[in-house]
Protein backbone atom coordinates (compact mmCIF):
# COMPACT_ATOMS: atom_id res chain seq x y z
CA UNK A 1 0.00 0.00 0.00
CA UNK A 2 0.97 3.60 -0.76
CA UNK A 3 0.94 5.95 1.93
CA UNK A 4 0.94 9.90 0.73
CA UNK A 5 1.94 12.50 3.54
CA UNK A 6 2.17 16.25 3.55
CA UNK A 7 5.17 17.62 3.55
CA UNK A 8 6.49 20.12 6.36
CA UNK A 9 5.99 23.25 3.46
CA UNK A 10 2.45 22.21 2.59
CA UNK A 11 1.37 22.08 6.74
CA UNK A 12 3.11 25.41 7.05
CA UNK A 13 0.86 27.39 4.21
CA UNK A 14 -2.30 25.37 5.10
CA UNK A 15 -1.46 26.63 8.91
CA UNK A 16 -0.57 30.50 7.17
CA UNK A 17 -4.12 30.14 5.36
CA UNK A 18 -5.83 29.31 8.45
CA UNK A 19 -4.25 32.04 10.18
CA UNK A 20 -5.00 34.41 7.63
CA UNK A 21 -8.76 33.25 7.24
CA UNK A 22 -9.81 33.38 10.75
CA UNK A 23 -6.93 36.64 12.22
CA UNK A 24 -9.68 39.42 11.33
CA UNK A 25 -12.31 37.32 13.56
CA UNK A 26 -9.19 37.29 16.42
CA UNK A 27 -8.67 40.76 16.10
CA UNK A 28 -12.27 42.16 16.64
CA UNK A 29 -12.53 39.79 19.65
CA UNK A 30 -9.50 41.21 20.64
CA UNK A 31 -9.95 44.93 20.11
CA UNK A 32 -13.38 43.76 22.19
CA UNK A 33 -11.94 43.41 24.85
CA UNK A 34 -9.00 46.46 24.52
CA UNK A 35 -11.84 49.27 26.68
CA UNK A 36 -12.50 47.01 29.42
CA UNK A 37 -9.16 46.02 30.08
CA UNK A 38 -7.67 50.22 29.89
CA UNK A 39 -10.47 50.97 32.12
CA UNK A 40 -9.55 48.79 34.39
CA UNK A 41 -6.15 50.62 34.13
CA UNK A 42 -8.26 53.72 35.65
CA UNK A 43 -8.92 53.69 38.88
CA UNK A 44 -12.35 54.55 40.61
CA UNK A 45 -12.70 57.29 42.61
CA UNK A 46 -12.16 57.45 45.99
CA UNK A 47 -15.35 56.55 48.75
CA UNK A 48 -17.17 58.73 49.40
CA UNK A 49 -16.36 61.04 46.63
CA UNK A 50 -14.37 64.01 47.08
CA UNK A 51 -12.62 66.39 44.63
CA UNK A 52 -9.09 65.44 46.27
CA UNK A 53 -8.67 61.93 45.64
CA UNK A 54 -5.30 61.46 47.10
CA UNK A 55 -4.38 58.03 46.24
CA UNK A 56 -0.42 58.05 47.47
CA UNK A 57 -1.30 59.99 50.77
CA UNK A 58 1.17 62.97 48.87
CA UNK A 59 -1.03 65.45 51.24
CA UNK A 60 -1.88 65.71 54.72
CA UNK A 61 -5.43 64.96 55.83
CA UNK A 62 -5.14 68.47 56.72
CA UNK A 63 -3.83 69.67 53.69
CA UNK A 64 -6.40 67.27 51.73
CA UNK A 65 -9.14 68.95 53.62
CA UNK A 66 -8.15 72.42 52.50
CA UNK A 67 -7.96 71.72 49.18
CA UNK A 68 -11.42 69.87 49.25
CA UNK A 69 -13.00 72.71 50.69
CA UNK A 70 -12.01 75.08 48.30
CA UNK A 71 -12.66 73.06 45.47
CA UNK A 72 -16.07 71.99 46.80
CA UNK A 73 -16.88 75.58 47.52
CA UNK A 74 -15.84 76.77 43.74
CA UNK A 75 -18.03 73.85 42.36
CA UNK A 76 -20.95 74.78 44.47
CA UNK A 77 -20.35 78.25 43.28
CA UNK A 78 -19.80 77.74 39.50
CA UNK A 79 -20.38 74.95 36.54
CA UNK A 80 -16.60 74.13 36.38
CA UNK A 81 -15.46 71.16 38.40
CA UNK A 82 -11.23 70.59 39.17
CA UNK A 83 -10.61 67.24 40.04
CA UNK A 84 -7.00 67.11 41.83
CA UNK A 85 -6.15 63.16 41.36
CA UNK A 86 -2.48 61.74 42.81
CA UNK A 87 -1.54 58.42 41.98
CA UNK A 88 0.96 56.13 42.82
CA UNK A 89 1.49 54.45 39.25
CA UNK A 90 0.61 55.69 35.68
CA UNK A 91 0.38 52.10 34.65
CA UNK A 92 2.41 53.08 31.82
CA UNK A 93 0.64 55.74 30.20
CA UNK A 94 1.43 59.35 29.10
CA UNK A 95 0.47 61.72 31.70
CA UNK A 96 -1.97 63.11 29.36
CA UNK A 97 -3.58 60.04 28.10
CA UNK A 98 -4.31 59.07 31.52
CA UNK A 99 -6.02 62.31 32.75
CA UNK A 100 -7.97 62.53 29.77
CA UNK A 101 -9.36 58.75 30.28
CA UNK A 102 -9.51 59.01 33.84
CA UNK A 103 -11.73 62.22 32.85
CA UNK A 104 -13.98 60.95 30.81
CA UNK A 105 -14.63 57.78 33.30
CA UNK A 106 -15.23 59.66 36.10
CA UNK A 107 -17.36 61.90 34.68
CA UNK A 108 -15.34 64.91 35.74
CA UNK A 109 -17.39 68.59 34.32
CA UNK A 110 -21.01 69.00 33.21
CA UNK A 111 -22.18 66.44 31.05
CA UNK A 112 -22.20 68.07 27.80
CA UNK A 113 -20.25 70.94 28.64
CA UNK A 114 -16.76 69.71 29.12
CA UNK A 115 -15.98 72.06 31.58
CA UNK A 116 -13.88 69.81 33.80
CA UNK A 117 -10.37 70.22 35.07
CA UNK A 118 -8.50 67.05 36.39
CA UNK A 119 -4.58 68.19 37.78
CA UNK A 120 -3.02 64.84 38.00
CA UNK A 121 0.59 63.97 39.86
CA UNK A 122 2.06 60.92 40.02
CA UNK A 123 4.85 61.63 42.89
CA UNK A 124 8.69 61.22 42.27
CA UNK A 125 10.03 58.15 43.77
CA UNK A 126 13.02 56.20 43.63
CA UNK A 127 12.82 54.23 40.70
CA UNK A 128 10.61 56.67 39.17
CA UNK A 129 10.29 60.88 38.43
CA UNK A 130 7.49 62.11 39.06
CA UNK A 131 5.12 63.29 36.79
CA UNK A 132 2.42 66.52 37.15
CA UNK A 133 -0.06 67.21 34.04
CA UNK A 134 -3.39 69.16 34.18
CA UNK A 135 -6.17 68.41 31.57
CA UNK A 136 -8.79 70.82 30.31
CA UNK A 137 -12.00 69.87 29.35
CA UNK A 138 -13.13 71.21 25.44
CA UNK A 139 -15.76 73.52 27.25
CA UNK A 140 -12.60 75.06 28.78
CA UNK A 141 -9.55 75.61 26.21
CA UNK A 142 -10.59 79.20 25.34
CA UNK A 143 -9.88 79.97 29.25
CA UNK A 144 -7.17 77.24 29.70
CA UNK A 145 -5.98 76.23 26.70
CA UNK A 146 -3.10 73.41 26.74
CA UNK A 147 0.18 76.10 26.55
CA UNK A 148 -1.33 78.06 29.37
CA UNK A 149 -2.10 74.61 31.11
CA UNK A 150 1.49 73.42 30.73
CA UNK A 151 3.32 76.94 32.08
CA UNK A 152 0.30 76.28 35.52
CA UNK A 153 2.37 73.33 35.99
CA UNK A 154 5.82 74.76 34.95
CA UNK A 155 5.27 77.73 36.96
CA UNK A 156 3.05 77.04 40.16
CA UNK A 157 4.03 73.53 40.53
CA UNK A 158 7.09 72.46 39.82
CA UNK A 159 9.39 74.91 41.53
CA UNK A 160 7.07 74.81 44.50
CA UNK A 161 7.40 70.45 44.79
CA UNK A 162 11.19 70.75 44.43
CA UNK A 163 11.02 73.44 47.11
CA UNK A 164 9.38 70.30 49.14
CA UNK A 165 5.89 72.51 49.02
CA UNK A 166 3.69 70.23 47.91
CA UNK A 167 0.13 71.44 49.45
CA UNK A 168 1.55 75.01 48.35
CA UNK A 169 2.29 73.81 44.41
CA UNK A 170 -1.52 72.78 44.09
CA UNK A 171 -3.37 75.27 46.29
CA UNK A 172 -1.34 78.14 43.85
CA UNK A 173 -2.55 76.04 40.69
CA UNK A 174 -5.90 76.03 41.88
CA UNK A 175 -6.09 79.65 42.83
CA UNK A 176 -4.88 80.18 39.04
CA UNK A 177 -7.02 77.94 37.59
CA UNK A 178 -10.34 79.29 39.81
CA UNK A 179 -9.40 82.67 38.39
CA UNK A 180 -8.75 82.22 34.61
CA UNK A 181 -12.40 80.12 34.96
CA UNK A 182 -13.90 83.12 36.68
CA UNK A 183 -12.34 85.87 34.49
CA UNK A 184 -10.71 87.51 36.83
CA UNK A 185 -7.69 87.21 34.28
CA UNK A 186 -7.21 85.77 31.12
CA UNK A 187 -5.07 83.21 29.78
CA UNK A 188 -2.72 85.83 27.84
CA UNK A 189 -2.41 87.95 30.92
CA UNK A 190 -1.35 85.02 32.55
CA UNK A 191 1.36 84.76 29.67
CA UNK A 192 2.23 87.90 29.61
CA UNK A 193 2.95 87.95 33.64
CA UNK A 194 4.74 84.80 33.41
CA UNK A 195 6.70 85.04 30.19
CA UNK A 196 10.51 85.01 31.41
CA UNK A 197 9.48 84.51 35.19
CA UNK A 198 11.97 82.14 37.29
CA UNK A 199 8.41 80.17 38.19
CA UNK A 200 7.30 79.64 41.39
CA UNK A 201 5.77 82.97 42.28
CA UNK A 202 3.65 83.77 39.02
CA UNK A 203 1.42 86.35 38.80
CA UNK A 204 0.41 86.00 42.52
CA UNK A 205 4.39 86.60 43.80
CA UNK A 206 3.90 89.71 41.29
CA UNK A 207 0.32 90.68 43.32
CA UNK A 208 1.94 90.35 46.84
CA UNK A 209 4.99 92.45 45.85
CA UNK A 210 2.30 94.92 44.57
CA UNK A 211 0.83 95.22 48.15
CA UNK A 212 3.71 95.01 49.94
CA UNK A 213 5.07 98.29 47.72
CA UNK A 214 1.01 99.83 48.39
CA UNK A 215 1.82 99.03 52.04
CA UNK A 216 5.10 100.56 52.56
CA UNK A 217 4.98 103.28 50.34
CA UNK A 218 1.11 104.36 50.11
Amino acid sequence: MNYQTKSPLGNKLIIMKKIKQYFPIVLIVLSSFLPVLQAQDIPDPMNPPRLVNDFASFLSQNEAKQLEGKLRQFNNQTSTQIYIVILKDLKGYAPGDFAVRLAEKWGVGQKGKNNGIVILVKPKTIESRGEVFISTGYGLEGVVPDAIANRIVDNEIIPAFKAGAFYGGLDQAVNVLISLTKGEFTAEDYRTKTEGGSGGSGIFGLIFMGIIFISIFG
